[in-house]
């Protein structure tokens, strides 16, 4: 708080004001007193100098990749590292500390020969707000990775590996969720009608897209997963895999026969603005040869990735898209694989998630 603007002042209000304790021993030529007014050492002062005098120190801090605007300052973290506060602001300086926190994506589901197309990744889970750091030290930030990409040819048992969504984000003890992985579908042998071997997206920050189905094995479209810090997956739709959500929407649901769901949007709210957080594209299963291609959608502004399209053995490969993976310190989504047909060679993974990061900002000066 600073001294008052006029009236009576005394020593012992000034020494108050530089954490001193009332009525204790004070010299108007201490140190912690000058430096109040910048008096040199021995230099006169009179009281009247000190109106409207305060005793604030502001936030400082190291680590990432720091930039400076008006009087912010703004710490970036692509990877993992540490926040190392050496100042806390006091006396009427703000110990605030305003947060982007963003995880890392999911990746986009996988397809198989004979296969339908894979959801696509959910972005991670995107949160902003404000603490108060009250104490110097150094602060762990964690980058969270982006999902793996899995899958291959003859890698049948790994297709079903869904444990691993995309990692969190976490700085001053907030957390961000890892987005949610795309939906799959299972080994088809013909004739099974096992609702098991079918896989909606996984829950996340976003929720992954869900995957196609075989209509004449399946009755039911697999969801989108549900996104806790951003949107929903799409549903998928016969052979298409639903979008992946985004930051800022919803994954598109795919359509019959004709397309897969885009990924859903990213966001550019936080502290700067650059659109972050784009759910990956579905990805689309090979027609007939002469019936015309679906399309494999495009990921969610932010960097999710583009679905995949498959190829049937009967084309040659000619019209095979892999899908994309998710941009790097975007927590974007991965494209969801285009099912086809022909063989272990057109197993196709689902491509990974983007990774996350994390931006600081606070008051560094007046």
């Amino acid at each position: 708080m600073a001294l008052q603007s006029s009236g009576a002042i005394s020593l012992d209000d000034i020494h108050v004001e530089v954490d001193g304790s009332t009525g204790s021993t004070c010299s108007i030529n201490d140190s912690d007193i000058r430096g109040l007014i910048d008096k040199s050492d021995g230099a006169q002062s009179a009281f009247n100098e000190f109106y409207g005098a305060a005793n604030i120190t502001y936030m400082n801090a190291s680590g990432g990749s720091t930039a400076t605007s008006g009087n912010t300052r703004t710490h970036t973290f692509t990877s993992s590292g540490t926040f190392n506060v050496s100042a806390v602001g006091s006396g009427g300086a703000s110990p605030t500390v305003t947060y982007f926190i963003l995880a890392g994506g999911g990746r986009g589901g996988p397809s198989i020969s004979n296969g339908e197309g894979g959801g696509g990744g959910g972005a991670g889970g995107y949160i902003t707000g404000t603490v108060d750091v009250t104490s110097t030290g150094n602060k762990t930030i964690t980058i969270g990775a982006g999902a793996a990409a899995i899958g291959g040819a003859n890698t049948g048992p790994q297709y079903f590996n869904l444990s691993a969504t995309g990692s969190n984000s976490s700085a001053l003890s907030q957390t961000a969720t890892g987005g949610g992985n795309g939906g799959q579908m299972n080994l088809y042998t013909g004739g099974s009608s096992s609702t098991t071997r079918l896989v909606g997206g996984q829950d996340g920050g976003s929720g992954g897209g869900g995957t196609g189905r075989h209509v004449q094995n399946y009755g039911q479209d697999p969801i989108g997963g549900s996104g806790s810090q951003g949107s929903n997956g799409g549903n998928g739709h016969t052979d298409m895999g639903g979008g992946g959500g985004g930051a800022g929407g919803a994954g598109g649901n795919a359509s019959q026969s004709s397309s897969a769901g885009a990924g859903g949007s990213g966001s550019s709210s936080g502290i700067n603005d650059t659109t972050r957080g784009g759910g990956g594209g579905g990805g689309s299963r090979a027609t007939s040869p002469g019936s015309g291609n679906p399309s494999a959608n495009g990921g969610g502004s932010g960097g999710g990735g583009t679905g995949g399209f498959g190829v049937r053995v009967e084309q040659a490969g000619s019209d095979l898209r892999m899908p994309g993976s998710g941009s790097a310190n975007y927590g974007a989504g991965g494209g969801g694989a285009g099912g086809g047909s022909g063989g272990a060679s057109y197993y196709i993974a689902g491509a990974a998630g983007g990774s996350g990061i994390v931006m600081l900002r606070y008051q560094y000066q007046e």
